[in-house]
């Protein structure tokens, strides 16, 4: 489970992004991906009791139209990696019928305690820039932890 955390901080870390331009979360196909694995984070890790995979493909885009339509900005890539690990997360990654539980998803996201969501992927398999929500989101941690059966 430490290589999913590495995985995604290796994506982060990779990425560019430094001006504040603002979009708003969508998706042109939902249907991009067979498996969501959702991990809580705490201190910067965590273990295979805070990890559950699904895959019902109704489920996962379910979890993608929930972020859809947030409005986002665009924020440095060492602001997005403080925040990351700031706070402890629960984190979102998606992956395609041809990639392995240790691969780079097709696309991810992060939610703070707080509320706050950070994408680190502008479009499905476009790491793109790194975004933060414009407001804090904190229902919408809970409906998913909700939706998706999580206790951790």
């Amino acid at each position: 489970m430490k290589k999913w955390l590495m995985s995604i901080l290796v994506t982060a870390i990779i990425l560019a992004g430094c001006s504040a331009k603002e979009e708003t979360i969508a998706f042109k196909d939902k249907q991009f991906a067979n498996t969501l694995i959702v991990q809580k984070v705490e201190n910067n890790t965590s273990t295979e009791e805070q990890t559950k995979m699904i895959t019902e493909k109704d489920t996962l885009e379910k979890v993608l139209t929930q972020v859809e339509g947030l409005e986002v900005e665009e924020i440095s890539q060492d602001s997005f990696m403080k925040k990351l690990k700031s706070k402890s997360s629960y984190t979102f990654v998606f992956l395609g019928p041809d990639q392995k539980e240790s691969g780079k998803g097709k696309y991810a996201f992060a939610i703070l305690e707080d509320g706050t969501i950070l994408f680190n992927f502008t479009e499905v398999e476009d790491p793109g820039s790194t975004m933060i929500s414009k407001q804090k989101q904190p229902e919408v941690l809970e409906e998913l932890k909700e939706k998706l059966d999580v206790s951790f």
